[in-house]
């Protein structure tokens, strides 16, 4: 079966700044591609670039976006053109009917309706081809290549059919010598007569060869009303640039094209699926094409067929593998432990690559895009390069060691620019044992550097670095300090140790993270017993996960002064205080299970999966955020939870399908089994693992690996 036919782009693409189902661009490209395509309907806006409502666009964008809240860098829009109007501000516009266009993880192709003409673009890994088609009834066929507001250089060779040049397009935190190489290869040669270049605010116009400035665009003539061409990107030099171009030596439009669905078919087959349920396939495998996107590449080959990338921090050329375009608190949950079934080699390459930051700013990242992004609170990293160490992703010792320093350094010191990397307020986390109120988001950020402690301590311990282990051990209990026995939630508290006076338990933000005390009070995954213990018991813990999820979904704005969009996204739904939406609520339906009671975190994620999803282009009930409520909803449909990162197993919910074969990067098969699936049988009676009954909802990691099976006895009541 062929799963490429069932993936939708558009799912999770209508979205705006208040509400969103997805905050997401339909993006064509490669698996961990460099670059991406969307078609561009709202080039202007600062925000997403696309919306699947808008019936006029301005061509197709090279992106390297990965979230609306952050700019996008290294762009660059093709648009062709006809007739003898230069339009190059926004009036250059083109009506086109989004029902007839493609927009598929291996081509985009629109029609352009006031030009005449049609552009398709399909990717390679770090660049693509084009091919434009002008009617025959139009004249003066140009193709547009508009770049972004900074310095751009652009050269036409029209005897060797070429473009190139650079742009600095990109937001303020890269380094000063930042640039994108381009290099674009034509079958049919430019037209000198007809070419024009802009550059400046006041859109001047220039015949000639070469132009260089800020609002810097080309639109290339050419006679022939066919052309096709090919294209590469580089942060390293123009030769680079061309080395990248030569990576395929394809002039195949379409073999390219087919040759980029088999690269897709190979990861979306890493896990087949059988149900009924035609639109949860087609959500399933959009979900594994999302979870596949980032981060993207950011090294390049050498000449020499050496790694090399531009470095993001110190604007050197380095050696080595490096990632980028992720933010960290978000994937550690969901999709690198996906990673680590599916794709264990590529996991360790990405973390080598984070160990490439470290050895080249002193840091490790907590958000890349592609430059350090102060950006969520915690040391993420920590549970990543944990889980990958625990589950034999790395093995070999050294880069063990090196991942063990950098994970102490931010765990022992401050950082002097937050920026780029370290934890905010770790004196006060070191002395008091909390992060006190003086610091914004200060229970977040104790709950997340004790659960961080926790996963460096894991290395510590498989490295025999015992004492270390122990120490950091110790302090992964620091949550308990901000637990009120009153309320049976996190409270933040000054420090003195008394706590915030005007506490409220509704209230978003202030000592929370985009949520209250209800969304972020049970972040405790590596110790959810102890938490327990710190209420009374298992019974008790259970009975505030219920009040949570039926409470009403009320909350207090007073925390960031306005409503923001997770606020919104909540209260659409019926899951009480439990944000779905949202990272710090995923965890919740399953400590249900953890606590021995899987039937409640059966109906509630059942619920979710079933209510909440869809391949739609409002698929998603929030920001997806670059493959972790994708990496959610692949995990949830299967029936295994990877709920604490860090330590080798997952915890069982309740599969949506009657079968599932995980094809694990270790080449063996796991089967998931579930033959009396029905949509009213969320519920087991049994679990077992190659024919044994499970003692407790949970699989080890090293049982997945292996090769075998998990099978559900399903029943249609608790």
């Amino acid at each position: 079966m062929k799963r490429l036919p069932f993936v939708n782009p558009l799912m999770g693409t209508a979205s705006t700044r208040s509400y969103s189902n997805g905050n997401l661009l339909p993006l064509t490209s490669l698996p961990f591609g460099m670059v991406s395509f969307t078609p561009e309907t709202r080039a202007d806006s600062g925000f997403l670039v696309y919306h699947p409502s808008d019936r006029t666009t301005t061509g197709i964008r090279l992106t390297h976006s990965f979230s609306p809240w952050l700019p996008d860098y290294a762009t660059l829009t093709l648009l062709p053109t006809s007739g003898e109007g230069l339009q190059v501000s926004e009036e250059r516009r083109s009506g086109y009917r989004p029902e007839e266009a493609t927009v598929s993880p291996e081509r985009v192709a629109l029609r352009f309706l006031r030009y005449r003409t049609s552009l398709e673009i399909t990717p390679t890994l770090r660049g693509g081809m084009g091919r434009v088609s002008w009617d025959s009834s139009v004249d003066t066929h140009r193709l547009l290549l508009r770049f972004g507001k900074r310095e751009t250089e652009i050269r036409v060779d029209y005897e060797n059919r070429t473009v190139s040049g650079y742009t600095t397009d990109h937001h303020t935190k890269l380094p000063e010598n930042f640039k994108m190489y381009f290099v674009f290869r034509f079958d049919s040669p430019p037209d000198r007569d007809t070419t024009r270049f802009v550059s400046g605010e006041d859109a001047c116009v220039q015949s000639g060869d070469f132009t260089h400035g800020e609002h810097a665009a080309l639109a290339l003539g050419f006679a022939a009303d066919h052309v096709t061409f090919r294209f590469a990107t580089s942060y390293i030099s123009p030769e680079q640039a061309l080395l990248n171009l030569n990576e395929s030596a394809c002039n195949d439009f379409d073999l390219l094209c087919c040759t980029a669905g088999e690269l897709w078919e190979s990861y979306l087959s890493k896990i087949d699926i059988e149900t009924a349920n035609a639109e949860q396939v087609r959500t399933f495998y959009t979900c594994m094409y999302r979870a596949f996107l980032f981060p993207r590449t950011f090294h390049e080959i050498s000449a020499d067929g050496e790694m090399l990338h531009y470095s993001p921090t110190s604007g050197e050329i380095c050696r080595g593998p490096l990632y980028t375009d992720s933010a960290l608190w978000d994937t550690y949950r969901t999709l690198f432990p996906l990673y680590s079934i599916l794709i264990p080699d590529r996991y360790a390459e990405i973390c080598e690559g984070f160990l490439n930051f470290y050895r080249e700013c002193g840091w490790l990242p907590r958000c890349m895009a592609p430059c350090p992004i102060d950006c969520m609170p915690g040391t993420a990293i920590d549970a990543i390069l944990a889980d990958a160490a625990v589950k034999g992703v790395i093995s070999d010792r050294a880069m063990l060691e090196e991942m063990l320093e950098a994970l102490c350094k931010h765990a022992e010191k401050p950082s002097e620019n937050k920026h780029w990397g370290g934890r905010d307020g770790i004196e006060d986390y070191l002395t008091l044992g909390y992060v006190s109120l003086a610091h914004r988001e200060s229970v977040n950020k104790t709950l997340d550097y004790a659960y961080g402690d926790f996963c460096i301590a894991q290395i510590a311990k498989l490295l025999g670095h015992d004492a270390l282990a122990d120490d950091l051990l110790r302090r992964s209990k620091n949550y308990e300090n901000l637990f009120d026995a009153a309320s049976n939630l996190m409270k933040a508290c000054d420090r003195d140790g008394k706590q915030r006076a005007d506490w409220t338990e509704f209230r978003w933000g202030l000592d929370y993270t985009e949520g209250s005390a209800w969304q972020n009070s049970f972040a405790v995954p590596h110790d959810v017993e102890g938490l327990a213990k710190l209420m009374g018991g298992a019974e008790q813990l259970i009975a505030m996960i219920d009040r949570l999820f039926a409470l009403p979904p009320i909350y207090d704005c007073s925390g960031y002064g306005t409503e923001i969009h997770e606020m919104t996204e909540m209260a659409a739904v019926d899951f009480g205080q439990c944000a779905l939406s949202n990272q710090p609520s995923f965890h919740i339906p399953y400590i249900y299970s953890v606590m021995n009671r899987p039937d409640k975190t059966a109906y509630w994620v059942r619920r979710a999966v079933r209510e909440l999803f869809s391949p739609t282009v409002d698929g998603f009930p929030g920001d997806e955020d670059t493959g972790s409520m994708a990496a959610w909803y692949i995990f949830s449909v299967l029936g295994i939870y990877p709920f604490c990162p860090g330590k080798p197993e997952y915890t069982l919910g309740s599969p949506s399908v009657t079968r599932a074969v995980i094809h694990t990067g270790n080449g063996t098969d796991f089967e998931i089994l579930a033959p009396k699936n029905t949509p009213d049988r969320s519920f087991w009676n049994e679990a077992r693992c190659n024919g044994m009954p499970l003692t407790r909802p949970a699989i080890s990691h090293e049982a997945v690996i292996l090769g075998g099976s998990l099978e559900f006895d399903m029943k249609d009541t608790e």
